[in-house]
C-alpha cells in the first residue's frame, strides 16, 4: 500500500492502523500526516524535541507520539478537535502543552503515565463540555504539574472531572471572556444584543456557541441571554 487517501474530515485513525506499509516506510522522519490527522513521529527523536503541529490539524492517532521520552514541549494548532487515544501515554520526558479551544474530545489514556508533565496551558473555556474519556491524565503529577486555565474559568475547571484533579490552577490565559461577543474584553449591553439575536436566528458559529452558553447546555438559548443580561446589569 503506497498510497492511501482519507476524506479531510477524517479525526480518528487506529493504533498503528498503517504500520509496516509501504507508504509509511516512504515517508520521510519526523511527525507523518494522513490527511489532517498527525498519525505518527517516524525516526529516533533527538533529545529535546518540542514539535508544533502544522494549522489545519483536526487530530492526532491513537498512540500518535506514545513512548517518546525524548518529547518534551507540544504545540497544538487552534484547528485540533480530538485528541487520539494514548496519543502521548509513557511519554516521560513531555513537560508542556496547550490545549486550545478547539478541543472536543481527549480519548482514553492520552496522557497516562506523562509523569514529567509540569505545564499544560489550557485555552478551553468549558471544560465540561469536553469529552474526557477513561483516564486521560492517568499518572500525570496533579499535585505538582501547574494547569494555565483562562481568566475567571476557575470555578467551571473545579467543577469538571478530571479536570478538578490538578491542585495548581493558575488563570492566566488570556483566552476570552465568556458572554464577550463582540470581543472587546468587556460585558456590555451589545453582547446582549448580539447574544438575542444569535438565540432567535439560531446562527451562532461554534466559536460564538461557546462564548455565548452561558448555562452550559451547548445550545444559543433565550435562558443564556438572560444570564447575560444580568451579569451586564450588575457590572
Amino acid at each position: 500500500m503506497a498510497t492511501i487517501t482519507v476524506p479531510d474530515n477524517l479525526r480518528d485513525i487506529a493504533y498503528q492502523a498503517f504500520e509496516n506499509t509501504a507508504w509509511l516506510n516512504n515517508a520521510p522522519d519526523g511527525v507523518v500526516y494522513l490527511g489532517k490527522v498527525a498519525y505518527c513521529y517516524k525516526g529516533e527523536m533527538p533529545a529535546g524535541t518540542s514539535i508544533t503541529l502544522r494549522d489545519g490539524t483536526l487530530a492526532t492517532a491513537e498512540g500518535a507520539f506514545e513512548s517518546q521520552d525524548n518529547l518534551t514541549g507540544v504545540t497544538l494548532p487552534n484547528t485540533l478537535s480530538v485528541i487520539g487515544g494514548y496519543a502521548f501515554c509513557w511519554s516521560r520526558g513531555l513537560k508542556s502543552i496547550n490545549f486550545p479551544n478547539s478541543i472536543i474530545e481527549i480519548e482514553d489514556g492520552a496522557f497516562d503515565n506523562c509523569t514529567g508533565l509540569e505545564n499544560i496551558f489550557s485555552e478551553i473555556i468549558r471544560p465540561a463540555n469536553v469529552r474526557l474519556r477513561y483516564g486521560v491524565f492517568y499518572d500525570v503529577p496533579t499535585a505538582t504539574c501547574v494547569l494555565h486555565i483562562p481568566v475567571g474559568a476557575l470555578g467551571r475547571y473545579g467543577a469538571a472531572e478530571q479536570w478538578k484533579d490538578f491542585v495548581n490552577m493558575v488563570e492566566d490565559q488570556g483566552g476570552d471572556l465568556l458572554g464577550d461577543l463582540d470581543g472587546n474584553g468587556l460585558l456590555e449591553v451589545n453582547d446582549v444584543v448580539v447574544l438575542a439575536e444569535y438565540a432567535m436566528s439560531g446562527g451562532a458559529s461554534a466559536e460564538a456557541t461557546a462564548l455565548g452558553d452561558m448555562d452550559g447546555n451547548g445550545l444559543i438559548e433565550v435562558n443564556d441571554v438572560v444570564i447575560l443580561a444580568g451579569l451586564v446589569m450588575g457590572s
